[in-house]
């Protein structure tokens, strides 16, 4: 499958069962300049807000799980970034 390939496993304590894979395009702070530029709307997107420049703690990826994937509760290290996720089906 083509996701197989761009998408890297994401290893969390949090996954229950299933598959959850991410695409990087920035990680605590640093950019994946790669990844940006096979996305360069969203890349844009993210570049535009000023805070996404100053948040050494922040990242931003796609994350990809198969269906049937769980999840159990979960919370990060710290509160100082929000965390924001988007489904498409």
């Amino acid at each position: 499958m083509e996701g197989d390939r761009v998408f890297r496993d994401y290893k969390s304590a949090a996954l229950a069962k299933g598959e959850w894979r991410d695409f990087g395009l920035r990680f605590n702070g640093a950019t994946n300049l790669k990844h940006c530029a096979a996305c360069p709307a969203t890349a844009a997107a993210i570049e535009s807000v000023e805070a996404a420049h100053l948040m050494v703690l922040g990242s931003a990826y796609f994350s990809f799980m198969r269906p049937g994937t769980l999840l159990k509760a979960h919370c990060g290290p710290t509160n100082a970034r929000p965390r924001v996720r988007l489904s498409i089906l």
